[in-house]
């Protein structure tokens, strides 16, 4: 907030939530909805003036997910995980499959990914098939991430 007035003021935004201070004259927004504060500033006479700034967020739902690792300790792709912006996600769950439909891997948490193992052994070199469900902060669903992972080693 500026004005062209001197002198100290006194700031109140509303609401208060996803604002790193709310009586400041200049927050950090880190909010993940769209909203619109109301902030009014006081000076020392006690007036006043309120004005209201709507803030955007812009959802970006971009999801990277790789279709071939190699768990072979050698400090490249061991791991397979899916990418985005884990901050927007609400709720997250993975499943991966081996050819004959057995589920060899399931995670709830989007930075765990798959080492390769299938009960305590590394799985055979071949194609899995992964299906992903996730849940953004806007409640925005989406179920439809399927496709297919080649372990190589």
């Amino acid at each position: 907030v500026s004005t062209n007035q001197s002198g100290p003021f006194a700031y109140s935004w509303l609401p208060a939530s996803g604002l790193s201070c709310y009586d400041c004259p200049s927050p950090v927004f880190s909010g993940n909805n769209s909203v619109t504060y109301t902030v009014t500033a006081i000076n020392n006479n006690g007036c006043a003036a309120t004005l209201s700034v709507p803030v955007r967020v812009v959802p970006v739902y971009d999801v990277f997910i790789p279709n071939v690792f190699s768990p072979n300790n050698d400090g490249a792709n061991d791991v397979w995980q899916v990418y985005t912006n884990v901050k927007s996600i609400k709720q997250y769950n993975v499943m991966i499959f081996n050819r004959w439909g057995e589920k060899v891997f399931e995670s709830s948490n989007i930075s765990e990914g798959w080492d390769g193992r299938y009960k305590g052994e590394f799985a055979p070199p071949g194609v899995y098939v992964y299906h992903i469900q996730i849940v953004w902060m806007d409640n925005r669903s989406d179920s439809g991430y399927k496709g297919g992972i080649t372990l190589l080693k």
